[in-house]
């Protein structure tokens, strides 16, 4: 996975390409990783926050609330 540093910019924008959680590829569309001047995936090792795209949130917290009560419901 490249890195690209932004010119005059503190963080690092890199292509993301998909997420997975606990091993399984999610089925989110990768055009909502798509980096340019105005968006993107960023890296920024100095914040505790971080945002996914409206498309990749559901499906981000689903698999990973469903894996979290699966360990915990044992």
């Amino acid at each position: 996975m490249p890195i690209f540093e932004m010119k005059y910019r503190p963080h690092y924008n890199l292509n993301l390409e998909s997420i997975s959680v606990n091993g399984q590829k999610l089925s989110i569309d990768s055009s909502l990783f798509t980096t340019s001047n105005t968006q993107g995936t960023i890296v920024d090792s100095g914040t505790t926050l971080a945002y996914l795209a409206d498309g990749a949130y559901d499906p981000f917290v689903s698999a990973v609330s469903f894996i979290w009560y699966t360990i915990f419901s044992l």
